[in-house]
């Protein structure tokens, strides 16, 4: 009679994941299901509780497999723990469809909604399905999962630790650089990274060993080794000592105070490169 109505069937289901009793037959039977307390819980006394990782698995792979269903993750915590809000945000990116949703409030008898800026973070949508980089699915894994402006980085074991080696230039949800090259994920950990450029430069002389009075050709190599485009770029270089700038040069700005040399080139995109060039006259 009810969804006759119209009316949708969404029980409030606490900690317990759809994959096992009494969620696996309930699930038959409702439209979907709110999950109290997300991936970590805050207690009366202030002692920050995180799941097992069998809780976390299947609440987990209850989001990856909710279907048409609907699925409200309603995680409760105080505003200011923001690595557990990173946490349980990230195990939320992993595993989320388009029935899905996470919602955020502090925990009782407060129950005030709360909004970071990391829920608006530009991670984009996702391209893929997550994907487990180190471990396994029954005793313990690093999960990631790929979005069109960044990863997102899951290691919600309790005690174990993972090596992931960082194949790109991405910056964190503080604006901090993480460079390429290998990265311990401590246990419970959620990372959130976004795609952004990097540039870098390289300067050869023609030639390399100048006599007094010759003119000498710098060029300089740039490169986006970054994951994201880099807009309004400047790339600037040094007049070596002993040199003098010549003049005029086309497309090529110099300033006599700090006796440099730019190019403004606008948006590189990443993986695009060039060679810009100068002349100097050896003193």
């Amino acid at each position: 009679p009810l969804r006759e109505r119209g009316i949708k069937l969404i029980p409030n289901m606490g900690c317990r994941g759809i994959l096992e009793e009494p969620g696996a037959t309930w699930l038959q039977l409702v439209d979907g299901f709110i999950f109290e307390w997300g991936f970590a819980m805050e207690e009366r006394d202030g002692t920050r509780f995180y799941s097992d990782w069998d809780s976390w698995r299947y609440k987990f792979l209850s989001l990856v497999h909710a279907g048409p269903k609907f699925i409200a993750v309603c995680q409760r915590l105080p505003e200011s723990a923001i690595d557990v809000w990173r946490y349980s945000l990230a195990s939320y990116l992993c595993g989320m469809s388009a029935n899905t949703y996470f919602g955020a409030s502090t925990p009782e008898p407060e129950c005030k909604a709360v909004w970071l800026a990391d829920f608006a973070a530009p991670i984009g949508t996702p391209t893929e399905t997550y994907r487990v980089l180190a471990g396994n699915m029954s005793t313990g894994a690093l999960i990631k999962r790929g979005f069109t402006n960044g990863i997102v980085l899951v290691n919600p074991t309790p005690n174990q630790t993972f090596t992931w080696n960082c194949p790109s230039t991405y910056q964190d949800l503080d604006g901090r650089l993480v460079e390429p090259g290998e990265k311990s994920i401590p246990p419970r950990t959620g990372l959130i990274l976004l795609n952004a450029p990097k540039i870098t430069m390289t300067m050869t002389a023609s030639p390399a060993t100048p006599a007094p009075g010759q003119i000498v050709t710098f060029r300089v190599q740039y490169r986006n080794v970054g994951t994201a485009p880099a807009v309004n770029t400047i790339v600037s270089a040094p007049v070596p000592p002993y040199c003098t700038f010549v003049k005029p040069q086309e497309g090529v700005a110099y300033d006599e105070l700090s006796n440099t040399v730019a190019w403004s080139l606008g948006t590189v995109a990443p993986g695009s490169s060039g060679v810009l060039t100068f002349r100097v006259k050896v003193q």
